[in-house]
């Protein structure tokens, strides 16, 4: 599964910089019938302190997609499927983002495959490489 979480790891990768792989949980937990494993968990740092967990679980019955940025004044979750944000600030005032709704996720993912194809890639070559030694 250590590449089924390479986008996790880019995205992670983008907004904190270079990470340093702190341990990894990897297994197959449930009968899913796939060649992979179905749940992984990265702790990981950067040179500047931040801690980053990045999970991946196939096991959950309901799909998700979320992204949690905790810091000292407040936290930013993201659901990535619903398109919503949610600000929470640390007096435990909270605020919805009003961003702009995307295309469908099949117009977003041949649009990933379009700028593949065009050789243009939101990670370089020298970006991937340095989570290669991830997995």
């Amino acid at each position: 599964m250590g590449r089924e979480l390479s986008h996790e790891l880019d995205l992670a990768q983008y907004l904190f910089g270079k990470l340093r792989l702190v341990d990894k949980y990897v297994a197959k937990l449930g009968e899913l019938e796939i060649e992979t494993e179905d749940f992984v968990n990265y702790r990981l740092d950067t040179q500047t302190g931040t801690f980053v967990m990045v999970t991946v679980d196939f096991l959950q019955r309901k799909a998700s997609m979320e992204l949690k940025l905790v810091g000292s004044n407040g936290s930013l979750i993201g659901d990535l499927v619903n398109e919503q944000f949610v600000v929470q600030h640390s007096n435990a005032d909270e605020y919805y983002l009003d961003l702009p709704q995307t295309e469908s996720w099949g117009n977003n993912y041949r649009k990933q495959v379009s700028a593949l194809m065009a050789r243009s890639p939101l990670c370089s070559f020298i970006e991937a490489e340095k989570l290669v030694s991830f997995f």
